[in-house]
């Protein structure tokens, strides 16, 4: 075990994140039982944009083993949002999303009506002699990748568990 702290701290951080996202997801489903109303897609925005901030993700992400019998690989985190190859998707924009997050260029979009949010948008302004940079996800994008990241996340830092099969009975 290594005796750097961040990764028990990141492992509470999004355990209680998952904890809560569970939480508001039953309030949600249960609108009878529930004493607040609660905003499932709402809840989804503010997960990512903390986890954006506050969590080294690149290490996180990588860290991930590669190998195919490894406990630590996990299916969630091959999604193209958190593939760095992707141009396109989360992690390779993810200094972007930090630099719209600190200059608050972030903004949640809502319905015509005014009632449901449908997704998280971060933009930047041109660089001199670029381009205006945006990247918007939808709820469902941003539920997916919500959904991965609380999935992998709490096994950052830990020494991968390799599985052995057991021997093929016809050999």
């Amino acid at each position: 075990m290594s005796t750097d702290p961040r990764p028990e701290r990141m492992r509470l951080v999004t355990l209680g994140l998952g904890q809560n996202l569970r939480q508001i997801r039953w309030a949600w489903e249960r609108p009878v039982k529930a004493y607040e109303k609660v905003s499932v897609p709402t809840q989804l925005a503010m997960t990512l944009l903390t986890l954006v901030a506050v969590c080294p993700l690149e290490e996180m992400l990588y860290d991930l083993a590669d190998d195919s019998l490894s406990t630590r690989r996990i299916a969630a985190a091959h999604s193209p949002d958190l593939d760095r190859n992707n141009p396109d998707g989360l992690m390779a924009n993810l200094s972007r999303w930090r630099t719209a997050i600190g200059a608050g260029r972030i903004e949640l979009f809502m319905s015509g009506d005014g009632r449901r949010l449908e997704g998280l948008r971060a933009w930047l302004p041109p660089e001199p002699g670029g381009e205006p940079w945006v990247m918007t996800l939808d709820i469902e994008r941003l539920s997916a990748i919500v959904h991965a990241l609380v999935e992998v996340l709490p096994a950052w830092g830990d020494a991968p568990l390799h599985v052995k099969l057991p021997p093929h009975p016809y050999f």
